[in-house]
């Protein structure tokens, strides 16, 4: 039987964090009131598009400079051209990459939302971010590793 007394839960650490976390909060709270900042609804519209466009610029650099990393490793020439059938893992992994994207985009327009009503651009950076964590969420839509794939069309 092991001896619970020299077994950490962690639990500490939690209550902590919590601490520190709602006192930087309360600290920080006055000075929100310095990003809010008067605007037409124009204006206000084209930076909220304007942080999109470069979110989604930001990330199809990162996911070029990523396949440009693919293609220095393999040589597509030597392999056979085809369609590939790549199944999930698991249902568990296929449910829980679907609820991430459903939790993250409901976060995303809850903070573009509370954007447009607040005119705050602390909260444009914050949604601004949760919308780049959307496009992060596609490395884990395929676990790194050996994959299982089938040829559907096989070309040669």
């Amino acid at each position: 039987m092991k001896d619970r007394k020299n077994e950490k839960t962690g639990g500490s650490y939690l209550v902590f964090a919590t601490g520190v976390s709602y006192t930087g909060g309360m600290f920080l709270a006055p000075l929100m009131d310095y990003f809010n900042v008067p605007m037409s609804p124009l204006i206000n519209i084209a930076l909220l598009v304007l942080a999109i466009v470069l979110v989604g610029l930001l990330s199809f650099s990162i996911s070029r400079n990523r396949k440009k990393k693919m293609y220095d490793v393999l040589k597509f020439e030597t392999l056979p051209r085809g369609k590939l059938w790549i199944r999930p893992g698991s249902v568990r992994h296929f449910l829980n990459v679907l609820l991430s994207y459903l939790v993250i985009l409901g976060l995303s327009v809850f903070f573009f939302l509370g954007y447009v009503e607040s005119r705050n651009f602390m909260v444009l950076i914050v949604a601004s971010g949760v919308l780049f964590g959307i496009f992060l969420l596609n490395h884990k839509t395929f676990k790194e590793g050996n994959i299982t794939v089938k040829l559907k069309d096989r070309r040669i």
